[in-house]
């Protein structure tokens, strides 16, 4: 119950906004009470209250996660949020400076429960203020403020390092550093980067110093300071600094070489590790300065001959000296000396074994020994050991050994000895079989005649062309002693090669003869790539690819046959058009199956029963060729005298098109050029009004490649007639003249209309008027003249009719004719209307006869009324038949005199004119 009274009206006071509420309505009598319907009243909105401060979710450096909720009192539907913040920055004297509030983020989407929102790009190790901010249609309200700190980042605004020398030591650097302008949080720590190499420790934030040792000298290092928070690091710009001058390190030993046997040059390069400039050297021989100077070599003299010297060389700096290790060197040869006589033993009935010793003074590297016996050179090397084995048994032989080097030689005195008797014999050819393309198994059987044990066996192998041969010697210990085989290796594929087979005992050696064997083939190596000419095809263009090639360099067996591989070039490494255009024993090919202005690559494969090799890619393009598929012209615009023609390129150029040519086809056969450019569209000059003509394309190429495509036809616009003839006078009577004239010779259309412009000037004097004979051709009648009037063609277009009658009514009219010879009769006003100036219009005046010659007779009435009938008909049809005609004729009245006859007659000559021409007939007689 909220009211009780007998007021029909109640305020309700302290009702909740935005709330709805029922209310129901009683009234009592003295009998009783009734009660109204519910009736639902809704309070209006109120601005919210009680909105919670937002909840701080999570911090990091420069991000701040907040959730709120909504208003505890609402008020009304809220239509949005608003986030607000502010910061609170400490400068370096401690004192705190709150910025002020701004809006960062608005929340319109307001149907949830709780909200959040995550504020980034912030300021680190900063204290950010949060209120939320409800509003609804009346107002809003704020909440409190949340805190929270951002959390410490890398610092910024690292300044460079200062480094400093150490007094004179050039192994020492201090490096001194400042606080970052921009700790962004509590410093930990300082680290040190050395030439972009972190050190192994730290520094306290306290620290602004460090001494590096044990450094280069002369030498570049880079510092950079590394300040951390608990945040991160960041890093300073790098300072540079050059180590001052020590001696230097790792000198190399010179170089020396031997001018001569009693010079040697000696030359050096400076130390890899200087440690400075150098200011001098100084090169020893057995601590004796032979040189001292900035120079880079020394000759030394008076030397002996091939003799070792040791020499050091020393590089010196602002900063020290430092010796190198010794380098050795041997002076030029000198012919050797006292070479000692040879030592001999005999081995065997056949064979004699013979050492001997190097030169007591061999005064340089012996290059060869030559042995001779009984005078006769029977080994020349550098072994000290050689058994003769191709003697006499009991033969006494005296050997002999010279001693050479590059400057000389010398001999030994002689030594003899006599060989024992007998030794093995009968040693056959081994047996050879193609093993690989580098290998052959050699087999082989032991002596016919052994003469003892067998202690070792020799193979000999040897190119038929060369004088060296590579021996292979098997003891009873060897595989191959057992087996009586052995398989040669790296061989020649493809290549011959002779063996020989010895076996020796204690009392001597048998050799087999050579036999003679060639090696397995192999796939062929080292194909050349193709050579290609473009020649000229028997149509006149560059389409015929004519291919060379030559077999490749190491073919490794008989070459069976070739390939040749044709492309299409591309840009990518990958075409699948890939022919093969030919495969013999030749080694050249003509391709005449290419394609026009096309560029194409060859490859050559050479093969062999053992496979096959290619050759590189070699390149050529073929030549233009007239245009394929041209389209018939298309016009663009078309005139009387001209026409702008479109050209479409052709569907295949074969080249690039140079010229298009538009040309026309004539009567004679020929065609004849209308225009021709390098454009597309191009406009032809020179036509003839209302002419049809057939317009081709030609497109070229190149000189000779062109290519016509078909016509299209052309008709050209209608233009004013020219070059029309002048009349000719055919008949002439006393009353009439008939006129005579031919189509202009240049139509330029379908004439329309055409017709005499007859002018009558001054009477002749004397002799009457001259006539010109009568033509053939179009003509006209002109009647009622007066004898002697004169009648030309003039450019009033009237006629001035004066004779010995005196003035005469004049009734002037004008002929035309239609397309197809009909016949028109119009009046034509005086000279000043605007009619009068037509030129292009014929006109007749026919002169009226006077009143006396009207009364002549009443049938000449009739006779200008028949007269009048058939123009009038014409006017009407625009078309004379001959029947009409001799209606008119044998229908008028019988009555004329003598000069009615004449229109008769000139009525009869009108009637049988062609079609062709244009008549006129004037009748005012």
């Amino acid at each position: 119950m909220e009211y009780s009274g007998l007021s029909r009206q109640f305020l309700f006071r302290r009702l909740e906004p935005f709330t709805l509420y029922t209310l129901v309505l009683e009234a009592c009598t003295v009998a009783g009470c009734t009660r109204s319907s519910p009736q639902p009243v809704q309070t209006d909105e109120a601005p919210p209250a009680s909105q919670l401060a937002p909840v701080i979710q999570s911090v990091n450096a420069t991000n701040i996660e907040l959730s709120w909720s909504e208003p505890i009192n609402a008020n009304g539907k809220i239509i949005h949020y608003e986030v607000i913040h502010r910061c609170t920055k400490e400068n370096a004297s401690g004192n705190r400076a709150t910025t002020e509030e701004n809006i960062v983020f608005t929340e319109y989407n307001t149907e949830n429960k709780t909200f959040k929102y995550n504020d980034k790009g912030l300021q680190p190790w900063t204290r950010y203020e949060y209120k939320i901010r409800a509003w609804n249609s009346v107002g809003y309200t704020d909440s409190a403020w949340s805190v929270a700190k951002t959390s410490q980042a890398a610092p910024k605004g690292l300044a460079t390092p200062r480094l400093t020398y150490v007094s004179d030591n050039p192994h020492k650097v201090l490096i001194s550093w400042l606080s970052p302008e921009e700790p962004n949080g509590v410093l930990q720590s300082y680290r040190l980067h050395k030439n972009e190499v972190l050190y192994p420790f730290s520094f306290d934030a306290t620290t602004f110093n460090y001494m590096d040792e044990d450094l280069q000298p002369y030498s570049v290092y880079s510092y950079a300071i590394v300040a951390c928070t608990v945040g991160g690091c960041s890093t300073s710009e790098p300072a540079k600094i050059q180590t001052l001058e020590a001696a230097p390190a790792l000198v190399n030993p010179p170089s020396l070489q031997a001018i001569s046997a009693t010079q040697i040059n000696a030359s050096w390069s400076p130390p890899q590790i200087q440690n400075g400039e150098i200011t001098k050297y100084i090169l020893k021989l057995s601590d004796e300065e032979y040189y001292v100077g900035r120079g880079l070599s020394r000759l030394i003299s008076n030397l002996q001959p091939c003799t070792q010297y040791d020499f050091t060389l020393v590089a010196c700096t602002n900063g020290g000296c430092t010796s190198s290790v010794s380098q050795s060197v041997l002076t030029k040869e000198a012919p050797p000396l006292n070479m000692e006589a040879p030592t001999l033993r005999v081995t065997g009935s056949e064979s004699i074994e013979i050492t001997w010793k190097t030169p007591a003074n061999s005064n340089g590297k012996i290059r060869s020994y030559e042995l001779r016996r009984d005078g006769a050179l029977i080994y020349s090397g550098l072994e000290t050991r050689y058994l003769d084995f191709t003697l006499t048994p009991g033969m006494e032989y005296s050997y002999d050994v010279t001693a050479n080097n590059s400057q000389g030689s010398t001999t030994s005195p002689p030594a003899k000895i006599r060989t024992h008797p007998s030794a093995p014999s009968g040693m056959l050819p081994p047996r050879l079989q193609a093993w690989a393309p580098k290998e052959i198994l050699v087999a082989w059987d032991p002596p016919t005649k052994v003469n003892g044990d067998i202690k070792n066996y020799t193979i000999s192998i040897r190119e038929p062309a060369e004088m060296g041969k590579k021996t292979v010697d098997f003891d009873t210990s060897h595989i191959s002693f057992v087996r009586q085989s052995y398989v040669a290796a790296d061989l020649k594929p493809y290549h011959r090669y002779e063996v020989q087979v010895q076996a020796c005992t204690l009392q001597g050696c048998a050799n087999s003869e050579w036999a003679s064997i060639q090696t397995l083939e192999a796939p062929p190596e080292m194909q050349p790539s193709p050579l290609i000419e473009m020649q000229t095809s028997s149509d006149g263009f560059q389409s015929v690819a004519s291919i060379l090639w030559t077999g490749p360099q190491q073919p490794n067996g008989k070459i069976l046959f070739y390939e040749l591989y044709r492309r299409q070039a591309t840009h990518t490494h990958i075409n699948l058009d890939l022919v093969l255009v030919y495969n013999g024993t030749l080694t050249s090919f003509k391709d005449a199956k290419l394609l026009p202005y096309t560029e194409y690559e060859y490859q050559v494969w050479s093969v062999n029963s053992a496979g096959r090799t290619p050759s590189s890619w070699a390149r050529c393009k073929t030549g233009p060729a007239p245009p394929e598929g041209l389209h018939a012209p298309m016009f663009h615009t078309v005139a009387s005298t001209l026409a702008v023609v479109n050209i479409s390129p052709p569907l295949k150029p074969n080249g690039i098109v140079s010229l298009y040519r538009l040309f026309s086809n004539s009567t004679r056969g020929t065609d004849v050029v209308l225009s021709e450019g390098t454009a597309t569209q191009q406009t032809i000059h020179g036509l003839k009004p209302f002419t049809t003509y057939s317009v081709g394309v030609e497109a070229c190429t190149c000189f000779n490649c062109c290519t016509k495509g078909p016509v299209a036809q052309l008709t050209t616009q209608p233009a004013p007639p020219s070059q029309q003839p002048p009349p000719h006078i055919h008949t002439i009577t006393s009353r009439t003249a008939f006129f005579q004239w031919n189509a202009p010779r240049s139509p330029n259309g379908i004439v329309e209309r055409s017709g005499p412009k007859p002018h009558v000037p001054a009477p002749r004097a004397a002799g009457g008027p001259r006539w010109p004979l009568p033509e053939e051709g179009g003509g006209a009648h002109m009647m009622a003249a007066p004898p002697n009037t004169h009648h030309r063609g003039g450019e009033g277009g009237f006629l001035d009719l004066r004779g010995a009658l005196g003035a005469h009514a004049v009734t002037v009219m004008q002929g035309e004719c239609a397309a197809g010879g009909g016949l028109a009769d119009t009046k034509i006003p005086g000279p000043g209307s605007p009619l009068s100036n037509r030129s292009n219009q014929s006109t007749s005046v026919l002169q009226i006869p006077s009143q006396r010659q009207m009364n002549r007779t009443s049938s000449q009435g009739s006779l200008h009324r028949s007269v009048n009938q058939l123009i009038d008909v014409y006017d009407k049809k625009s078309l004379i038949e001959d029947s009409v005609w001799d209606t008119i004729i044998h229908g008028h009245d019988s009555g004329l005199y003598v000069d009615d006859e004449d229109l008769v007659n000139a009525i009869k000559g009108f009637s049988t004119v062609t079609k062709e021409h244009t008549t006129f007939t004037d009748t005012q007689l």
